[in-house]
């Protein structure tokens, strides 16, 4: 067993590269097969001392003429006892042979995915590199994740800008995942006390987060994989410099978006005058991740919604809102609709009823995708009418509002096209308190 000490050694600390892992795993497994044989043949001589293992067969006496040697190879094939035997001697052997190395090598034998993983961190080919990253963004095992998140800021200053980009999207990915899974605990009500997620999170905001902003403040590329990694840690420390990569309009598009998801993730209120700022002058992905942050920041709102200040902090917002939709594109008027419906004011219902009459209001919306760390492309924005979504933001903040219901009585005598019709008739039920409340 010295030879499995020195080799669980080699494994655990110094093999590199996961072909070379292979290889040697195919060697160690080669010895104690052989061993084991070598300890099976051992133990049918002690128990069966007329057996010969050249011919398979219990020695028989004879004079040694030919023809009993050609006879005895004739019945070799025959199923013989001696044969099962060993076999079980052999697997008996293998078995004792392999748990005895897994102890000898301190769990290297049986550990051959984390060894693996282990000879790729060490390799020196950027391409293993990369693949071992992809890995790690797939690992589930807490033990496993742990282990490798942890070895992630070492390849933060690679010289190579390709190992760099997918270590740093390896940390978005998991930082994300462990997000999503303290949300998701805490919608179920469970403890997190005994949870070993909060603990990984805590560690790459103290140890990795610190690391990127300094990587992204020195200028090491690619800013916008270092900025989406330090989005999803979603420290609170970091809300000035993504304000900073926000309010600067000569930071790239790809950058500004990772920005605007950072402070979505932090959902702070200070953080949404900066965002509204920006949105005529930004275009495409880059603005829709406007709307998306300003929607996570504005439902953090809701349970203070009532509270007079804040009330007023939120009108000089949406009145902004308003005020845009003349001058972005129909993919824009959408998204600022849907911000506008979270915030949820009932102080819009003038400027959105005159609004609703123009041409800007009869379009369809255009299908927008949102592409997360993990899991497929999530709609942002549906095709539907542009007054279609109006008429729920009318919902959300008719309760009460007189001026929203008489233009309800109007609107129902004239021509919106079926589906909205049909969602105006809908509303007035609703707000009138008739049964039909399924809008």
């Amino acid at each position: 067993m010295g030879s499995s000490l020195i080799i669980g050694d080699y494994l655990w600390y110094k093999v590199a590269g996961r072909s070379t892992a292979f290889f040697v795993y195919l060697g160690w497994m080669g010895l104690i097969l052989a061993a084991a044989a070598g300890i099976a043949g051992l133990a049918v001589r002690i128990f069966f001392p007329g057996y010969d293992s050249r011919l398979n067969v219990g020695r028989v006496a004879r004079s040694s003429p030919e023809d009993d040697f050609l006879e005895i190879q004739r019945t070799g094939a025959r199923f013989q006892p001696l044969t099962v035997y060993y076999s079980l001697f052999m697997v008996a052997a293998a078995v004792g042979a392999m748990f005895l190395a897994q102890n000898v090598s301190k769990g290297a034998l049986f550990a051959f995915k984390i060894v693996q993983l282990e000879a790729m961190s060490r390799s020196s080919d950027g391409a293993e590199l990369q693949s071992l990253f992809a890995e790690i963004e797939e690992l589930q095992q807490p033990e496993e994740v742990v282990r490798f998140v942890q070895k992630l800021p070492f390849y933060y200053e690679d010289d190579r800008e390709a190992v760099r980009e997918a270590a740093f999207a390896a940390t978005e990915v998991m930082a994300h995942r462990m997000n999503l899974s303290i949300y998701l605990l805490l919608q179920e009500g469970q403890l997190l006390e005994s949870r070993w997620e909060p603990t990984l999170l805590t560690w790459m905001h103290e140890e990795m987060a610190p690391v990127l902003r300094g990587l992204a403040e020195r200028g090491v590329t690619p800013q916008p994989a270092i900025v989406a990694a330090l989005a999803r840690i979603a420290r609170g420390q970091d809300l000035p410099f993504f304000l900073y990569l926000i309010e600067d309009q000569k930071v790239v598009d790809a950058t500004f978006a990772q920005a605007a998801i950072g402070l979505g993730n932090l959902a702070r209120f200070e953080a949404a005058s900066s965002l509204i700022y920006a949105i005529p002058k930004r275009k495409g992905p880059a603005q829709i991740r406007i709307f998306w942050a300003l929607e996570r920041i504005a439902n953090g709102l809701q349970k203070d919604i009532a509270q007079e200040d804040q009330d007023e902090q939120v009108w000089v917002l949406v009145e902004k809102l308003l005020d845009l939709l003349d001058e972005v594109d129909d993919a824009g008027r959408c998204g600022l609709v849907m911000v506008i419906k979270s915030f949820q004011h009932s102080q819009a219902t003038s400027p959105l009823l005159k609004f609703f009459d123009t041409e800007h209001a009869a379009i369809t919306c255009p299908r927008v995708e949102l592409t997360e760390p993990v899991g497929a492309p999530q709609v942002y924005i549906k095709e539907d009418r542009l007054r279609w979504l109006l008429l729920n933001v009318f919902a959300e903040i008719g309760s009460g509002n007189g001026q929203l219901r008489g233009w309800l009585g109007q609107a129902l005598t004239r021509s919106y096209g079926e589906q909205v019709m049909r969602g105006l008739r809908q509303l007035h039920g609703q707000l009138s308190k008739e049964p039909d409340n399924s809008f």
